[in-house]
């Protein structure tokens, strides 16, 4: 008898270690649950915030952290003080993350939190820590022709693209008055794409009736108050020789119009500049250069005019950099000759008219638009890690 009751006693005591046993892993079952759940809002907070703080790199009037935090915070993420967020503007070199840098051209956003154990306190484990990451590139693809209203190719459009996408596009109308011959390199061909919101002529070349692009305004006050910090600033129109500004970086503002006289207007020396006028840019030269090799860092080469942008007397050739202005583009060409245009963009609220033709626009694969001081139309961003 005494048998039997040792051996139930022994039953019991195994029972009751195995339903402790099941509730501490049914305990440990929920937290895990919870864990999985937590990480994963914490990660998907983290890769919207990190794609916003990249989307705005470049933009002088909104801070990336600023942004970042705000979109946390709207998802539901910082408002605890257990939670601690870190936001900050690097170099992504295609495998690995740095900071500082001097072109920017990525965001990381960090989220670390500790949370208490809901029932898995009853195995001795009070709580979960999380650190969850992401980087997200800053991407720049902007058509290499954009208005915001027309395009017109009064000399006619001549062009062989090798390597890359032609994107021509207008918010209005696009019209090539002329001979139109549209054609790839056939040893590296590319994509050519002419659009228009409203009409397409000759009709048989493009897109009709295309969804317009949305065009940001540039934050002229901005780019002003930097040049008087640590730029240069000029109170009053004048003219300039490219040549002074070579191995110089930064912004130069120039209050009221400006014309840039010489030869060859920057001799593929300027990088990493920002040329700015509050009136009208004026370029009388045979040949405006930025850099002459993008492809080793990407075009750093920016002219703003806040009125209208002309290429007059005998320019042939465009070459390395991005001209935007708040008026229209006019490009008359030597002597309304064609126009070479190489690793170029123009982005125009007006028109943008070639007045003596198009021909021979060269891009390359690796061609990249790099570190703007303002926002660029068709900016994206994506995630990396």
């Amino acid at each position: 008898m005494n048998k039997i009751r040792h051996q139930q006693g022994s039953v019991a005591l195994f029972v009751t270690l195995g339903i402790l046993s099941l509730i501490g892993f049914a305990a440990l079952a929920v937290d895990v649950g919870y864990i999985y759940a937590y990480h994963w809002k914490l990660q998907h907070s983290a890769d919207a915030a990190a794609l916003a703080a990249a989307r705005y790199i470049t933009d002088m009037a909104e801070d990336p952290a600023a942004v970042a935090l705000r979109l946390a915070g709207d998802n539901g993420i910082g408002t605890e003080p257990s939670t601690a967020i870190s936001v900050s503007t690097g170099c992504w070199n295609g495998s690995a993350f740095s900071t500082p840098c001097a072109l920017p051209n990525a965001a990381a956003v960090t989220i670390t939190d500790t949370q208490n154990s809901l029932l898995a306190n009853a195995l001795n484990i009070q709580n979960f820590s999380f650190s969850n990451t992401s980087v997200a590139l800053m991407e720049l693809n902007p058509p290499q022709i954009l208005s915001g209203r027309d395009v017109r190719f009064n000399g006619g459009l001549q062009v062989q693209v090798s390597g890359d996408d032609l994107r021509i596009h207008a918010n209005a109308n696009l019209t090539v008055n002329g001979r139109l011959s549209v054609t790839n390199d056939p040893d590296n061909p590319g994509n050519v794409t002419l659009s228009a919101t409203g009409v397409m002529s000759p009709s048989s070349q493009g897109e009709s009736g295309a969804t317009p692009y949305s065009i940001p305004t540039v934050n002229m006050a901005a780019l002003e108050a930097k040049a008087r910090a640590s730029g240069i600033y000029y109170d009053e129109g004048l003219t300039l020789n490219m040549e002074d500004l070579s191995g110089r970086s930064g912004v130069v503002y120039v209050n009221g119009d400006v014309t840039i006289e010489s030869s060859r207007c920057g001799g593929g020396s300027l990088s990493n500049i920002t040329v700015v006028s509050s009136g009208t840019m004026t370029f009388r030269a045979s040949e405006v250069s930025g850099q002459t090799d993008p492809s080793s860092g990407g075009v750093t080469v920016y002219f703003v005019s806040g009125g209208d942008m002309k290429f007059l007397g005998s320019v042939d050739q465009i070459e390395g950099g991005v001209f935007r202005s708040a008026g229209e583009i006019a490009v008359n060409g030597g002597g309304g000759s064609d126009v070479v245009l190489q690793t170029t963009f123009f982005i125009a609220d007006g028109d943008v008219r070639f007045n003596g033709g198009l021909r021979d626009v060269e891009y390359q694969e690796t061609i990249d638009v790099v570190a703007p001081l303002f926002q660029l139309p068709g900016m994206t961003s994506r995630l990396v890690l």
